[in-house]
């Protein structure tokens, strides 16, 4: 299992994202968590601003799927998009996250 984060300027952002990533099952599940404050140089000079962070649980095939879609729909002109690999899950979660992120067609 993997998991893939990236940060968004709102909470709606976040769940209009993941209700899209879990209806065409590119992610099993997708949390939606913050708010926080990030600060970061853009463009020459230091900005802060409230940010949310947008996880999602899916599997190493649906990777570059999932990649794709956040690149295609995020607001940011330059996405933090991560991908971080999981060392261990609950084998009834991960096989979980196996059917969720399945084509039903190709169950």
């Amino acid at each position: 299992m993997i998991e893939i984060t990236t940060t968004i300027p709102s909470e709606e952002t976040g769940a209009i994202l993941a209700a899209g990533i879990v209806a065409q099952r590119l992610g099993a599940c997708a949390q939606v968590s913050g708010p926080f404050t990030s600060t970061y140089r853009w463009q020459g000079c230091i900005e802060t601003n409230r940010e949310w962070r947008l996880i999602v649980k899916t599997t190493p095939e649906r990777r570059d799927a999932l990649v794709d879609y956040l690149r295609e729909r995020h607001p940011y002109d330059v996405p933090e998009i991560s991908v971080h690999t999981v060392a261990w899950t609950e084998p009834a979660f991960l096989e979980w996250v196996q059917a969720e992120t399945t084509d039903i067609k190709n169950r």
